[in-house]
């Protein structure tokens, strides 16, 4: 079963329950700002558009924190359409 909706982000899409068609961005705090320096999808993996940033020579002991969170998916079916 194939649903879609449009949220903050943008055009969301689940098949059987699993979200799918989607990307994520990959943030890095510049100067006090987040500046994007690259993506993530689930077909291709990780693409970063900007290598030097992870290479800066004015910095030193860097750490690199890869953070995820598990998300519980719920099915909820509707005998009608509430929107």
């Amino acid at each position: 079963m194939l649903a879609g909706l449009h949220g903050l982000t943008g055009h969301i899409e689940f098949n059987e329950g699993k979200r799918n068609n989607f990307k994520l961005d990959l943030l890095k705090l510049k100067k006090e700002e987040l500046v994007k320096v690259g993506e993530w999808k689930p077909g291709t993996g990780v693409n970063v558009t900007d290598v030097g940033a992870f290479y800066e020579t004015s910095a030193t002991n860097i750490t690199l924190v890869v953070m995820t969170r598990e998300v519980i998916t719920e099915r909820m079916l509707a005998s009608k359409c509430l929107l």
